[in-house]
């Protein structure tokens, strides 16, 4: 699954289906702790936005505290799975100032949602913010 484009789409849109589903349970059930662990790791994104190699680990930071809500280990190395098997397309991504505060915006948009507790807002950011971030298309005029 890691040798091609392909294999690693897959992998993608798995994940994709994974974190929609984790997103809807954060509006719905983040805990304060969730939420303060949420912050802090958005907050971070946000100051390294002039670093890519920063903002990479806080980018997967952030999507580790979605799979943290409900304190499930499981979820947690499934976070720690898709991150090792997704990184050959991050390396392979061009990397930016723009582009990453573009990725810090649909950050901070998944994060209103699951504080406006609205499931289908966190689920629909997220959807748009993993496929834009996949195809580079939140950087196209």
């Amino acid at each position: 699954l890691l040798v091609d484009e392909k294999g690693q789409k897959n992998l993608f849109d798995s994940r994709v289906l994974v974190e929609r589903t984790l997103v809807r349970d954060a509006a719905l059930r983040a805990t304060h702790k969730d939420i303060q662990n949420l912050r802090k790791a958005l907050e971070a994104n946000y100051n390294a936005i002039d670093d890519s190699t920063e903002f990479y680990r806080t980018d997967i930071e952030f999507h580790r505290a979605l799979y943290c809500v409900g304190d499930n280990p499981i979820f947690s190395a499934v976070h720690e799975a898709y991150t090792s098997w997704l990184k050959p397309h991050w390396i392979s991504t061009p990397h930016s100032s723009a582009r990453n505060e573009a990725n810090y915006n649909a950050h901070e948009t998944i994060m209103n949602a699951i504080l406006d507790r609205n499931p289908d807002a966190a689920e629909t950011a997220l959807e748009a913010h993993l496929n834009a971030s996949w195809d580079g298309s939140e950087f196209k005029p």
